[in-house]
């Protein structure tokens, strides 16, 4: 599909935000929607988000969808205030799921093979989509760092 013509298959999309004084991107992929799958979110601050509380659904052509205090996208778990603290213990739990799981096998590897795995797991985990995390508060990043120092002392 074109540019022109996809214009034309997004603007019902670009209608239902515009009241709302909502910024907004698509993709084509984005627009097929199943209430079952599909899932909302407002993003803001802490005290923003107070105020419309009691809004637990939207209505986008027909289909209500229901917000969530977090969606996953591409990998990354959004949390409506954006602090990402969701996102970074859920690759902290990966992190250390994977190190376990190599202290398993540890016996089966020579030291250099061993650091090199745990470093390749651990480091895939925390540099994937890192850059959301410009600006985040030092307490969630300190979790991040706890991670990043963990497989040396773990593994071997």
């Amino acid at each position: 599909m074109g540019p022109p013509l996809f214009t034309i298959y997004l603007s019902p999309v670009a209608s239902v935000t515009f009241p709302f004084d909502v910024r907004q991107q698509q993709y084509d992929y984005d627009t097929q929607l199943s209430h079952e799958k599909s899932d909302a979110i407002v993003l803001g601050t802490h005290s923003r988000n107070r105020t419309i509380s009691s809004v637990r659904n939207v209505d986008v052509f027909g289909s209500s969808v229901s917000l969530s205090d977090s969606v996953k996208l591409s990998g990354v778990t959004f949390d409506s205030n954006l602090t990402f603290r969701q996102h970074v213990n859920l690759v902290s739990q990966s992190c250390f799921h994977h190190i376990k799981a190599l202290r398993h096998m540890r016996h089966s590897l020579d030291s250099q093979t061993a650091s090199l795995v745990a470093h390749a797991l651990t480091t895939s985990r925390l540099d994937y989509a890192d850059a959301v995390l410009f600006s985040s508060a030092i307490t969630v990043l300190n979790v991040l760092q706890r991670v990043q120092n963990s497989p040396a002392g773990g593994v071997l």
